[in-house]
């Protein structure tokens, strides 16, 4: 399920970006037996316009907004978050059980991210790294995963 907020179209036929806006992404999310698991919550907004998590006010608004409800005792989220957001803390917004925190892989190189990467995961988050092309300058980041994307 897409949804689009504060302003026109942001892909238009070529999925190209047109126009201001932030698009909020839901998606299931399978095992391998193709049976329900969880849901994959992203975040869009078009380049230049800075972090989306940019307060906590906003972070948690819009987490609480679109956060799916919890259904069955097993079900699971994972939030993509950027790597300034995971530095920022804004993950610690969730709760802890049954959320995976997201992060490019590509960011396994900014320096912090596998310290705060692994200071969630051993506050109880699962960890899942989107992404993946197993780059050698990641390879911290991808040890602490629980999911790879």
């Amino acid at each position: 399920m897409d949804q689009q907020i504060n302003g026109d179209s942001l892909m238009n036929e070529t999925g190209q970006t047109s126009a201001t806006g932030l698009l909020v992404i839901r998606q299931p999310v399978f095992d391998q037996r193709l049976q329900p698991w969880g849901t994959a919550l992203s975040f869009l907004q078009p380049e230049g316009l800075g972090s989306l998590f940019s307060d906590e006010l906003t972070s948690s608004v819009l987490l609480e907004a679109y956060l799916p409800q919890r259904g069955p005792e097993h079900a699971q989220t994972i939030v993509s978050f950027d790597a300034g957001s995971v530095l920022d803390g804004t993950p610690r917004l969730l709760p802890a059980q049954g959320s995976y925190v997201e992060i490019e892989e590509a960011a396994g190189d900014t320096g912090g991210i596998p310290m705060a990467v692994a200071a969630l995961k051993s506050a109880g988050y699962g960890i899942a790294v989107g992404g993946f092309q197993n780059r050698p300058a990641s390879r911290a980041l991808n040890a602490l995963a629980d999911v790879i994307i």
